[in-house]
């Protein structure tokens, strides 16, 4: 087994950014309705995930779909700061993503008000940068941790060894009732090679460098 550090990057391309105050919306979890009318894309439905991070006095909403920081269809914005201040600092913004192609072609992947359609979930495959539903739906997810999570993994998991070479007791001891996080245990590090995903997804750091998440 190899101790996981997760280094997760984060690229928001502000759209647009109005400072502005409205009475606090509560702290239900946000379901987001697919949208009626856009085009699939390789029959995937728009992505529908929609989830707070609680960070540095933040609560901000994001969304599988490339939109942030606003209530699905309620024109209602959840960047607050600070934390149940009911004072929202940005309205709403989403992912830009543009480039060209091997033929000089310009691409771009990009939101307004959720307006349209640009994003979907989960990898292509590498030759025909294709997917399909199950795909597009396993992946309409958020995989988050935290550092405290992620170190206190490693303290255990740096106990046991120390216990193995010594014949000591020190992770029962210090850990008492630990439980690895499901997040760790379902780090999306993999693809599914088999229909020509890349063999690595979400970035992981190998202990014993055999190339494998496990």
């Amino acid at each position: 087994m190899k101790i996981i550090h997760l280094a997760i990057s984060f690229c928001f391309i502000l759209m647009s950014a109005t400072v502005i105050a409205q009475p606090y919306a509560g702290s239900e979890k946000v379901q987001q309705k697919p949208t009626v009318g856009i085009s699939k894309a390789a029959s995937c439905t728009p992505p529908t995930t929609s989830t707070y991070m609680e960070l540095n006095n933040v609560r901000a909403l994001i969304h599988t779909a490339g939109n942030l920081w606003q209530v699905p269809n309620q024109n209602y914005s959840q960047y607050e700061i600070p934390k149940n201040s009911g004072i929202m600092a940005i309205f709403t913004g989403a992912l830009w993503l543009g480039g060209t192609d091997v033929n000089g072609q310009l691409k771009l992947a990009a939101l307004r008000y959720r307006q349209g359609q640009d994003y979907w979930t989960g990898p292509l495959t590498n030759i025909s940068a294709s997917t399909d539903y199950a795909n597009c739906a396993k992946y309409d997810k958020h995989y988050i941790t935290t550092h405290d999570a992620i170190s206190e993994f490693n303290a255990w998991f740096e106990a046991g060894q120390y216990d193995l070479a010594n014949g000591t007791n020190t992770q029962n001891e210090s850990f008492p009732n630990y439980s690895i996080p499901d997040i760790i245990k379902k780090w999306p590090a993999h693809g599914d090679v088999t229909i020509g995903q890349d063999y690595y997804l979400a970035p992981f750091y190998d202990r014993n460098q055999d190339g494998m998440y496990k």
